[in-house]
């Protein structure tokens, strides 16, 4: 049953991103928006345009990445992440599905976005988990570390790094 007019729904997705060339949807590669769009377009029996709030590259990981979409499905917020999941690969998931007003745009309406990265010192190679740390085999000197931090605090113009298309 379809509702007459769109509704905006708001996911918010985790994944891991080791099979996936990024983000955004190319024309001859596997991305992550690609494989969540057929999903959900199988599942409401229309197209849709996921939009992100951001993308990643290609073999990055996410833990609360928002995207958003119209859609005129008429199943519930509450079981519309289950049943997106059902048609989903086991490295990515839907956390959670949420009606939002027609002006919530996930790229537009985003208040911040964080990054975390591991680095792991040790004398020894890991094992474990080596694809998600950088390994160093010394210590690193916190101070140093604090003060180049400080740099990063704050907004900052990236305009310089975005791409010209």
């Amino acid at each position: 049953m379809q509702a007459a007019l769109p509704r905006n729904v708001k996911l918010t997705i985790e994944y891991d991103g080791s099979a996936y060339h990024g983000w955004q949807r190319q024309a001859n590669a596997i991305t992550v928006q690609q494989v969540l769009e057929e999903a959900i377009a199988g599942l409401v029996g229309h197209p849709v345009t996921l939009h992100g709030s951001g993308r990643t590259d290609a073999g990055v990981h996410a833990l609360g990445q928002v995207a958003s979409f119209e859609t005129h499905t008429t199943i519930p917020a509450n079981r519309l992440h289950h049943a997106i999941n059902t048609a989903l690969p086991p490295d990515i998931t839907v956390l959670r599905a949420e009606d939002v007003p027609a002006t919530f745009h996930a790229r537009f309406s985003a208040k911040g976005k964080t990054y975390c990265y591991t680095i792991l010192c040790r004398h020894v190679r890991p094992s474990i988990g080596r694809e998600r740390v950088h390994w160093l085999r010394r210590r690193l000197d916190v101070a140093d570390m604090q003060q180049a931090a400080a740099l990063c605090v704050g907004e900052h113009d990236f305009a310089a790094f975005e791409s010209e298309s």
